[in-house]
């Protein structure tokens, strides 16, 4: 076996060495089909995970034991995923260059 055969050398125009015809002209690289780096996204995981629902299934055992409503509800929440996504809701609306002396401010100005 020679350094030939094991290394297949790659063609100047851009095609492998194993390709029997060139690439046509203007058609080195095939198309691009997406802006940058293909991921998950931040959106990936929305839902509850295992710990949010063994959490929430806990605290909603507690409230029960306990008679309080307030803990069974957020216990529920918690377990289905209602109380990730009204926080999630809360941090979207939130205005991230705003400060809380700047809202201060404005309370007392009115």
């Amino acid at each position: 076996m020679t350094a030939g055969e094991s290394r297949p050398q790659v063609a100047k125009d851009g095609g492998d060495a194993e390709t029997e015809q060139p690439p046509p002209p203007g058609e080195v690289y095939p198309p691009q089909l997406h802006a940058g780096k293909v991921g998950l996204g931040p959106m990936y995981h929305q839902g509850p995970d295992l710990a949010d629902r063994i959490g929430g299934f806990q605290e909603e055992l507690r409230g029960k034991i306990t008679h309080n409503a307030e803990r069974v509800q957020h216990g529920h929440d918690r377990m289905t995923g209602e109380l990730k996504r009204k926080e999630q809701e809360e941090y979207d609306a939130s205005n991230p260059f705003e400060t809380t002396e700047e809202t201060k401010g404005k309370e007392k100005a009115e």
